[in-house]
């Protein structure tokens, strides 16, 4: 009898605790390990077409919670007008699980219907660990559309960060969300134009700016998205959100001003002749823009050439005439900028070590540097970026050119720890210490987004900052019944 009543309560407790079978949408409960938060139990929706549409791919594990603790919905900013075609923009590539809640009801699609979920309801989608070898990865799987049912709502990204804390993003428009090549969930925001430039004017660009710098910058970046798109076609979207794109934040970094210069300047793009232009941008030009074909291994491009934004141009005709650029600076319209003079110092040991990492990666192939002899710039373009790095070591001499050289101190790769811009000279104040001394801040090319700033300040409007400097372009609102052309843009994007 005792035995029976132990297996009766057994048999209680695991109908209570199931997860689910195939056909449903399996429930389990939900807790955090966290002792504030109490379990919570969760419907379990019966043959849900949702679970149907995914029973072939059972790559992804999807599940509906109630009363799940991080429920958030962030209060709207005014709408967007749509403006703009609808384009799709990578947030994520590499989740295993993830967290969707709206401000109001919403719907999931997949080939097999539709489902509309409760606005009190958070959806879950995870990768079930173990069951699928990468080698069977389809490609082209099957993608779940998740749409709020009322338009002008907003959808939350809830993404776990440890088992006691969440992060919430929220977004205008849809997602898509797929299992990608690599085994991992790629999460899409699909929106209007206008609605992802709302999310990339306030990360590319300070919102205490002018609003006629804020315009420039929001012209300047329609126009760039469009002559980029597709430039993640293999990948399944359009844009990615970081700084190989355009960095994209959604709603959580909207202002009301950034929205304004977006409103305002709906449709214009900036062209040259009958094609937009590739209006690559930067934050600080340190007194002067560079040529396109003195930073990128490219054809000159006529409307990205070198101007002057101080009251003085200097032809560089020695290195001591770079050197007193660089230290005595005239007025220029970007030198509220921290980067509009910078220095970078390394003991000779440090350099070296971080030479010997990054070298392989940019040039492609096993440089072997061995202890650092001497580091030099053989070569400089007439708009003062480095053209040519000279690098001797004892097992090997190595050149570096152009915008690469930004890399030799970040392992090869563009991040903070990068040389700020190719706008220096190297000094050597003590026999240990090597020191680079420059201006600027990104690649130097196009709008220089500080130079905007200042230029704002002192009364030009958005026009007149962007044809500054992309010479012979002009700003136009395109016949939306027209195909845009686009102009042979470079296809680079690291600021």
């Amino acid at each position: 009898m005792k035995k029976k009543l132990i297996l009766l309560f057994l048999l209680i407790y695991i109908a209570l605790t199931s997860s689910g079978v195939d056909g449903e949408i399996g429930m389990s409960d939900y807790s955090l390990k966290n002792k504030r938060y109490l379990a919570h139990k969760h419907k379990i929706y019966k043959e849900s077409i949702l679970n149907r549409a995914i029973k072939d791919e059972v790559h992804m594990k999807m599940d509906i919670i109630e009363n799940f603790p991080y429920l958030y919905s962030l209060p709207a900013l005014p709408i967007i007008p749509p403006g703009g075609r609808v384009i799709k923009i990578g947030l994520y590539q590499n989740l295993k699980e993830v967290y969707i809640s709206c401000n109001g009801n919403y719907s999931i699609y997949s080939s097999s219907g539709k489902i509309i979920i409760d606005e009190n309801q958070v959806l879950s989608i995870k990768i079930p660990m173990g069951i699928i070898p990468s080698r069977e990865i389809k490609k082209s799987g099957e993608i779940i559309k998740i749409k709020p049912q009322k338009m002008g709502n907003i959808l939350n990204l809830i993404i776990k960060n440890t088992d006691y804390s969440y992060r919430v993003i929220s977004f205008r428009g849809n997602f898509n969300i797929f299992l990608n090549s690599r085994g991992f969930l790629t999460v899409i925001n699909e929106l209007s134009l206008n609605e992802y430039l709302a999310g990339v004017v306030p990360n590319e660009m300070p919102s205490s700016f002018p609003l006629e710098a804020l315009k420039a910058q929001s012209i300047v970046a329609r126009t760039y998205t469009l002559t980029h798109l597709g430039k993640h076609k293999e990948e399944g979207f359009d844009l990615c959100s970081t700084v190989h794109c355009q960095v994209y934040g959604g709603l959580n970094t909207e202002t009301i001003t950034t929205n304004q210069a977006v409103r305002e300047t709906t449709h214009k793009m900036v062209f040259y002749g009958d094609n937009l232009a590739d209006t690559v941008y930067h934050s600080t030009c340190g007194g002067l823009t560079a040529n396109v074909e003195n930073v990128w291994q490219l054809p000159p491009v006529d409307y990205l050439k070198s101007v002057p934004t101080q009251d003085s141009y200097n032809t560089f005709q020695s290195e001591e005439d770079f050197k007193e650029f660089i230290n005595n600076p005239v007025e220029s319209f970007c030198q509220e900028s921290r980067l509009f003079r910078w220095e970078k110092s390394y003991t000779r040991e440090d350099l070296q070590n971080l030479l010997s990492e990054s070298l392989p990666i940019i040039l492609n192939y096993q440089a072997q540097l061995g202890d650092l002899i001497d580091i030099s710039i053989e070569r400089r373009s007439e708009d003062g970026r480095a053209q040519t790095l000279l690098i001797k070591g004892s097992l090997g001499e190595y050149r570096v050119k152009k915008d690469k050289i930004r890399w030799i101190t970040s392992k090869g790769k563009i991040n903070k720890d990068a040389l700020p811009s190719t706008l220096f000279y190297i000094d050597k104040p003590e026999e240990n210490i090597i020191c680079f001394k420059g201006g600027g801040w990104g690649h130097g090319i196009g709008l220089c987004q500080f130079c905007a700033k200042g230029m704002a300040l002192r009364g030009m409007n958005a026009e007149e900052i962007i044809e500054y400097f992309y010479p012979g372009c002009t700003l136009e609102v395109p016949d939306e019944k027209c195909e845009v052309k686009r102009e042979k843009g470079n296809g680079r994007s690291e600021k």
